[in-house]
């Protein structure tokens, strides 16, 4: 009497249990991964990456302040003097940084970053024209309030258009851009400068920031309560 040929199993074929073991472990590893990704790029919110574009156009008009201070010597300002522009514009950036910080508090941030690229164009119109000395000594204190009313501002504007959770990344992405353009602002400005003469760059630079003011109040970020 024969007896029974023992089982063997087949190479190609997967146990129910095996394969659904596998099915959730795959899963797993998929979700984690996606997880992972969605951790090192979130998706921002969109008013988020309108602002981002609006500084970014705008950096690409900003470049080195070394550029004003040639434009001034071009006008009979020496390079010795350079020191004393500079402690004109700080003296004016220092006085007036925490009463736009306090403002932009209470006020609209976007309405008062573009009242910044608003002084930034006449500041820069200004120095294309360069109609005197003195008017170079009083624009460049007048440089002054264009940081007050953008280096703190433009931060906290980011900030509040990202959750908590995000706004590491955020302030990282736009520091990020906003070097890379300021860099390549100063390539554009000094090769325009050697073409086609100092007053040029000068223009573009306060086209650029005027456009950018537009845009900027065309954002409508939070309006805080005035206390009384």
């Amino acid at each position: 009497m024969w007896g029974r040929a023992p089982s063997r199993a087949c190479p190609f074929c997967r146990s129910p249990e095996r394969s659904r073991g596998g099915s959730r472990r795959g899963q797993a590893e998929r979700s984690s991964a996606a997880a992972a990704k969605s951790d090192w790029l979130p998706k921002l919110p969109l008013g988020f990456y309108y602002v981002l574009a609006v500084v970014t156009l705008f950096s690409l008009g900003n470049s080195s302040d070394m550029f004003l201070v040639l434009r001034a010597g071009n006008i009979g300002i020496p390079a010795s003097r350079a020191p004393l522009l500079g402690l004109v514009f700080n003296i004016t950036f220092t006085l007036l940084s925490w009463p736009a910080g306090k403002f932009s508090d209470r006020f609209s941030r976007s309405a008062i970053a573009a009242a910044g690229y608003f002084v930034f164009a006449i500041v820069y119109f200004v120095f294309a024209l360069a109609p005197s000395q003195l008017a170079i000594w009083l624009t460049m204190a007048f440089y002054g309030l264009f940081y007050a009313l953008t280096n703190p501002v433009l931060k906290a504007l980011v900030v509040e258009t990202v959750p908590g959770e995000a706004r590491g990344r955020a302030l990282g992405i736009y520091f990020f851009l906003t070097s890379l353009t300021t860099l390549l602002a100063s390539v554009i400005t000094g090769a325009l400068w050697k073409a086609y003469g100092a007053p040029v760059p000068f223009y573009l630079s306060a086209g650029i920031a005027a456009f950018s003011a537009f845009a900027l109040l065309a954002h409508r970020s939070h309006m805080r309560p005035v206390k009384a």
